[in-house]
């Protein structure tokens, strides 16, 4: 059966996607872990998005379509979003090498802070599988409605965790040398689609009583921000495209920005 306005959505998601999990594959077998966790975490959410968006067309082309395998793919669009706020600790942590990234302190407070994200992950899982369930108690879709709308003000806290860090950050310049300094820009550069991503996450969440965009809010600009049934563009802009610029970016700092100039 042909392909409707998501399918579409989802085949690029993957066109794009595929060579961003393909390239921090490379890179963490490459470096492991001995280049904080940043590429590892990127290349969790590269896979995730190419899972989505291969459940989608999964659930589009088959003649008989699942509904498990957009139930899936709507799950992953949610839960996938804490794993880019855990990448950017990383990547903060990866431009402050040999200065503030060698503090205790500061190990002790990004590993505090990495937990936040992780409890959005857990929150975000149990929300969807309740919101999921055909069965069971009648208040299941409201308890999961309830822990999805949670998550989300959760990644948006992360988020907001994460610019202070990266502010923080900042206060080092003195101390690092002008190639970590370049790759501190860009990864604060990084972050930034990142805010839009994550308080798209909280409309998202107040768009609609249930995960699949069938009971959307009285709220007009809520409703379009549904990524089932709302608005494509915002989804796409608010969502896809902020979530791909941020990894382009992400590996832009480290990659090229961050590389030392030999002198020869």
């Amino acid at each position: 059966m042909p392909l409707d306005l998501r399918g579409d959505i989802a085949a690029a998601q993957l066109a794009f996607w595929v060579p961003v999990a393909g390239l921090c594959a490379a890179l963490v077998v490459r470096y492991g872990m001995r280049r904080d966790a940043g590429y590892l975490f990127l290349m969790i959410f590269a896979l995730a998005r190419v899972a989505g968006g291969a459940l989608i067309l999964a659930g589009e082309l088959m003649p008989n379509p699942d509904p498990g395998a957009f139930t899936a793919a709507y799950n992953l669009f949610e839960v996938a979003l804490p794993i880019t706020i855990l990448s950017s600790l990383g990547f903060l942590g990866l431009a402050g090498q040999h200065t503030y990234s060698e503090y205790p302190r500061t190990t002790k407070i990004y590993r505090a802070f990495g937990l936040v994200p992780l409890i959005g992950i857990a929150i975000h899982i149990a929300g969807g599988v309740l919101s999921a369930l055909k069965s069971g108690p009648g208040n299941n879709a409201h308890v999961g409605l309830t822990l999805r709308r949670v998550a989300a003000g959760i990644d948006a806290f992360s988020w907001v965790c994460v610019a202070g860090l990266t502010i923080q950050a900042h206060t080092h310049q003195p101390y690092m040398r002008s190639y970590r300094v370049k790759m501190l820009w860009g990864v604060t550069l990084a972050i930034l689609p990142l805010g839009v991503r994550s308080a798209y996450s909280i409309l998202e969440a107040w768009s609609s009583s249930d995960l699949y965009g069938q009971h959307l809010s009285d709220n007009p600009t809520f409703r379009r921000m549904n990524p089932i049934s709302g608005d494509w563009l915002m989804y796409l802009v608010l969502g896809l495209v902020m979530e791909y610029l941020s990894a382009a970016l992400f590996l832009l700092a480290s990659l090229v920005l961050g590389r030392r100039r030999r002198r020869h």
